[in-house]
């Protein structure tokens, strides 16, 4: 069927104006997620940002926001009238694992942990929380010295504004609690272990008799991607051969050390460190909260 040249051109209109509208729509997501508090105003619209233009924000650390899949950065300055200001930076990744991953990144391994999204923490001058796929980070100017307070009340703001829940990725539950330093949960984008193979990795620190160790999971497509991931592990280790689900085996890899791991379903667990036994009772622990079991 032949279309008129008039009706081809109100298509093609249409379509350039859908495609249009969802570019626009996705930069205005990222807008109204900034606050309007009370005695507080917005200084200039906000800046905008993609991958192709990060560089210009924070040319240093682009290439590590972009590792954890970037999608765009908005950035807005407040001020009030006794001349204090405030800065806001709102980037959005491409998934909650990666905006949980850029933040572990950043966040310090001790600090003043608050209860803001799903994980902040804050100084005096500054405040950065993670909820879901955006991370925000925000810094106080002004005559207070202490400026937190301020910052909590933006932060409140902008979390109630995010359409993501205000939680951490599920694969953070499977790690167990006893043992575990506190805030050591990370999520690595590439290359864990210093292998592209292993992807990335959600990972935990644990130290048992001052034995330190390293729980990791893989989250992986399938099964089958699960099996070839635990293969490619064990001739890491000088061991080929095919591997059983739900099976532990123990390697020593070279620059590594020693790793205990095993797969299940579409998932593999693992520890790097630790005694033969401390892997063992890490594993049993986080193989049960995979299978939904309960643990003490």
């Amino acid at each position: 069927m032949n279309i008129p040249r008039k009706s081809h051109c109100i298509l093609m209109l249409l379509f350039l104006t859908a495609m249009m509208t969802g570019l626009f729509s996705s930069t205005s997501d990222i807008q109204t997620l900034f606050p309007e508090p009370s005695g507080w105003q917005r200084a200039e619209a906000p800046a905008l940002y993609d991958s192709s233009s990060l560089y210009q924000y924070i040319n240093g650390a682009a290439e590590s926001y972009l590792s954890y899949n970037f999608r765009q950065l908005a950035v807005a300055n407040y001020e009030n009238p006794g001349g204090d200001s405030v800065s806001v930076e709102i980037y959005q990744h491409a998934t909650p694992r990666d905006g949980f991953g850029i933040y572990s990144q950043e966040k310090p391994q001790s600090g003043n942990f608050l209860n803001v999204g799903a994980e902040g923490y804050g100084e005096p001058i500054l405040l950065n929380f993670v909820q879901g796929r955006y991370y925000i980070k925000m810094n106080y100017f002004g005559n207070d010295p202490d400026g937190l307070p301020v910052l909590k009340e933006f932060g409140h703001a902008i979390s109630g504004k995010i359409p993501d829940p205000a939680s951490l990725p599920d694969a953070l539950t499977l790690f167990p609690e006893k043992h575990r330093k506190d805030h050591s949960r990370a999520y690595i984008a590439q290359n864990f272990l210093g292998h592209s193979f292993l992807h990335s990795a959600f990972i935990a620190e644990y130290t048992i008799d001052n034995q330190p160790a390293k729980a990791f999971i893989l989250d992986l497509k399938d099964a089958a991607d699960a099996g070839q991931i635990a293969a490619r592990l064990l001739k890491l280790g000088n061991q080929p051969g095919v591997p059983t689900p739900d099976a532990i085996y123990f390697i020593k890899a070279r620059y590594i050390g020693d790793i205990a791991f095993e797969f299940s379903g579409a998932r593999v667990l693992g520890v790097v460190g630790g005694s033969p036994e401390m892997q063992k009772a890490l594993l049993a622990d986080m193989g049960v909260r995979a299978k939904g079991g309960r643990v003490k």
